[in-house]
């Protein structure tokens, strides 16, 4: 008996042995969770004020910290305000501008991050008193021609027609679109203040310009020659009404041009336009007056193979004075035995030596670089962008070009062209570039 307890233990303890030890298994670590709790879109009033960012973090990592990234400079995190725990405080400034604008407050957190769209009101627009015994002029035109035509080059020129319709000043050719039964003033000023933005967007400059009969293209003044009245309300007329002023002065306030001028006929005139503002973003075209339904000479699609093509080129620096250079990029050759040459107009940076890169035709001055739709002037020449043969010619009005830099001076400029009819122009060539002096 006490042989078979003695077996039972032993079988006991084998059996405890052979057990494995029990592993305790590892814990995963607490996920990490980080989102923002205030709104995502805010509203702030022109004036300024206070955005208040709330976030909320689950199982937050003692290493790590909430970092922030603001993608405008009128936003700044406030360190004058007391903000709670899970808050960041930022300051916007007021918006002295009418047009509205947005930014993007970024806040981080380890592999997280969640914005805050900031969307801030335009100020009030304050449309100011025009004086009773003034004719009112709505609409402002204008073109700035820099120091090209002032006495000195610190004197600045700004063609200025108020009218009673928009777009009376061709910012291209600097043709007039003059249409009956409208009033127009047409104004000379010089300023001693230049254009930040070129003849691109710009205000007229604030300031009283007197009139000058002798013409001194000074700052401060109203040139005598440009400077008219035009009215063509009586269409019956054979002559319409044109009076030009001897004496008098323009008032150019914020959002406000008044003058009080006397005419050669004795009689004082007063006008007022409720803007200083130009936009000639979208009024890059050339003269509207010349364009029919279409000009092309193709009867079908082109496929350009120049022998013997040469590629020529000639800048003009900043001929229309948009800020950018201006380029006539010419590519000639046989075509079919047909002496054959595209003519492109092509605006580019000012850092650019040549232009190289891909060219949308186009004529927005939004864009970077394009090249120019073709068009017929005032003075029934053809301008900007044209292919020409012996015997016709085609203006280009739609598609691209491609112009590649091989070194050495020589170029490869594919073509995606397409004219006013719809016909496609398309080829490639590959030639030295000749740049011709100004």
């Amino acid at each position: 008996m006490r042989k078979l307890l003695s077996i039972f233990a032993l079988c006991a303890l084998a059996l405890v042995a052979c057990e494995e030890p029990k592993t305790q298994e590892p814990q995963e670590a607490p996920q990490i969770e980080f989102q923002i709790t205030s709104d995502t879109t805010v509203e702030v009033a022109a004036e300024g004020g206070n955005v208040v960012v709330k976030y909320a973090i689950t199982n937050p990592d003692a290493s790590l910290s909430v970092s922030y990234d603001v993608d405008a400079a009128w936003i700044a995190k406030s360190d004058a305000l007391d903000a709670a725990e899970n808050e960041i405080c930022f300051v916007v400034e007021a918006n002295e501008s009418e047009t509205p604008r947005r930014a993007t407050i970024t806040l981080s957190y380890a592999t997280f991050s969640g914005n805050v769209v900031v969307e801030q009101k335009g100020a009030e627009v304050v449309l100011p008193d025009v004086p009773s015994d003034a004719v009112e002029l709505p609409y402002l035109s204008a073109v700035y021609f820099g120091n090209m035509y002032g006495a000195t080059e610190n004197d600045y020129n700004y063609s200025v027609a108020l009218a009673t319709h928009p777009n009376v000043i061709d910012i291209v050719t600097g043709d007039l679109n003059i249409v009956e039964e409208q009033v127009y003033l047409f104004l000379d000023l010089f300023s001693s203040v230049p254009s930040e933005g070129y003849n691109v967007e710009f205000n007229i400059p604030v300031g009283t310009y007197e009139f000058d009969i002798n013409d001194t293209c000074k700052a401060g003044t109203v040139g005598a020659y440009n400077t008219f009245y035009y009215n063509t309300m009586d269409y019956s007329l054979d002559v319409y009404p044109e009076v030009f002023f001897v004496e008098g002065s323009v008032v150019v306030e914020k959002n406000l041009i008044t003058a009080e001028l006397v005419g050669e006929d004795g009689v004082t005139y007063k006008f007022a336009c409720r803007s200083n503002h130009v936009d000639n973003h979208d009024n890059f075209f050339g003269d509207w007056i010349y364009h029919g339904e279409y000009f092309t000479c193709l009867t079908e699609d082109k496929e350009l193979n120049l022998e013997s093509a040469r590629i020529k080129a000639l800048c003009w620096d900043d001929y229309y004075v948009v800020g950018k250079n201006y380029w006539m990029l010419s590519i000639s050759g046989v075509d079919n035995e047909a002496y054959t040459t595209l003519t492109l107009g092509i605006l580019n940076s000012f850092e650019d030596e040549y232009p190289v890169g891909e060219f949308s035709v186009a004529s927005d001055l939004h864009l970077e670089q394009m090249v120019l739709p073709g068009f017929i002037n005032g003075h029934g020449i053809l301008d900007w962008s044209w292919l020409s043969w012996e015997d016709g010619e085609a203006p280009i009005v739609d598609g691209a070009i491609t112009i590649v830099d091989n070194g050495d001076n020589v170029l490869t400029v594919v073509l995606d062209l397409i004219d006013d009819a719809g016909y496609k122009i398309t080829g490639e060539c590959t030639a030295e570039l000749e740049i011709s002096a100004f």
